[in-house]
């Protein structure tokens, strides 16, 4: 991807890295989060820091099938959202659903991306 001019920057996403993570938005038009999967949750930091610097599209790791709350674990709602405490990756309590919930409540432009199974 780099040679087709896509800029890729890596960031350790955590409760008090607010400040490296806006540094490293800063000029970046869109984010296209590629966490692994025991990570989802910690997505909310990077949603956080686009919004503050100004990025101007938000796609989250949602690359799974699509599906209502109650039916699979990995869409369903948080139980808890802790946002002053630091999330771990072994706790999924934030899940595909509650990401996207709080991607529109903080009013980030984004784009969520169902592909399905296969």
């Amino acid at each position: 991807m780099k040679e087709r001019g896509v800029e890729i920057r890596a960031v350790e996403l955590t409760a008090d890295g607010g400040e490296a993570i806006d540094e490293a938005l800063k000029g970046i038009d869109i984010v296209v989060s590629t966490i692994f999967l025991g990570a989802i949750d910690k997505q909310v930091f990077l949603a956080d820091a686009a919004k503050r610097v100004g990025v101007k599209r938000f796609v989250p790791c949602d690359w799974a099938s699509c599906c209502v709350r109650g039916v699979r674990k990995l869409y369903d709602e948080a139980r808890t959202f802790p946002r002053e405490l630091e999330l771990r990756a072994d706790d999924k309590s934030l899940q595909k659903a509650a990401i996207q919930d709080h991607v529109r409540s903080i009013e980030l432009p984004y784009t969520f991306i169902d592909v399905g199974i296969w």
